[in-house]
């Protein structure tokens, strides 16, 4: 799949068109796992070239939004 950056600059350019500011504040990787009972999402590892994203906001980020059960990684490791 793409890479970060080709992902972020799409949508960053699109917020700029609209007169946001915006930045890149990290990367990494979300696991998802559909379940008719129980949906996860595990969020890990990091961008080579953005660093590390805050794991544990992205994944309150994501129940708070949404009905899936999210966990988080943020061990150093290569993932």
């Amino acid at each position: 799949g793409p890479y970060h950056a080709n992902v972020a600059e799409t949508l960053l350019q699109q917020l700029r068109s609209l007169g946001y500011t915006a930045a890149v504040m990290g990367g990494g990787r979300i696991d998802f796992m559909k379940n008719d009972e129980v949906s996860h999402a595990h969020v890990f590892g990091f961008s080579y070239g953005f660093g590390e994203g805050d794991h544990e906001k992205v994944a309150a980020i994501i129940e708070q939004y949404t009905d899936v059960v999210a966990t988080f990684d943020s061990s150093d490791g290569l993932y």
